[in-house]
């Protein structure tokens, strides 16, 4: 039983790891080489991730159940690390 439970712990630590290194890296392009003229232009985003815009600010949620009730979500940011 001790062995399984290290092997659990050992394995859910390596996850984590490969979970934290495939979450920094970017994805790679299906297409090297090329650009797309369209989403160069900062103008034609509606959100952007290096931008403070509309998706960084009035994230809240209402939610309506179906007696009518409404419940306000407030949004919570993720944390970064």
């Amino acid at each position: 039983m001790r062995r399984l439970r290290l092997s659990a712990v050992v394995l859910a630590g390596l996850l984590g790891l490969l979970a934290r290194a495939h979450a920094r890296s970017a994805p790679p392009n299906p297409y090297p080489g090329y650009m797309s003229t369209t989403y160069a232009d900062p103008a034609h985003w509606l959100c952007r991730p290096d931008l403070d815009d509309v998706c960084d600010h009035g994230l809240d949620a209402t939610s309506v159940a179906p007696n009518g009730g409404a419940r306000i979500h407030r949004f919570k940011p993720a944390v970064t690390r």
